[in-house]
């Protein structure tokens, strides 16, 4: 996955927000090889396509000054 991160911090709290620019998955896995990249035509039949509906939806996860996201939004 190619990703974009912005983070914004406002006192104790941090926003993280996360788009995927590009998946590119292989599975291989009783006797099935399938395969997909957001960037690849001719994958785009393939029944890992569906990972192409993250593409460009960014969701955002919001936390405090622990490390540990508290919250997401956008997260379908």
């Amino acid at each position: 996955m190619d990703s974009t991160f912005a983070v914004q911090a406002a006192g104790n709290t941090r926003n993280l927000q996360v788009t995927y620019d590009r998946v590119a998955m292989e599975v291989n896995g009783g006797g099935l090889q399938l395969a997909y990249d957001s960037q690849g035509p001719s994958t785009q039949r393939s029944p890992l396509a569906m990972m192409g509906s993250l593409i460009g939806k960014p969701f955002t996860g919001t936390g405090r000054g622990d490390q540990r996201v508290r919250h997401y939004e956008g997260y379908d």
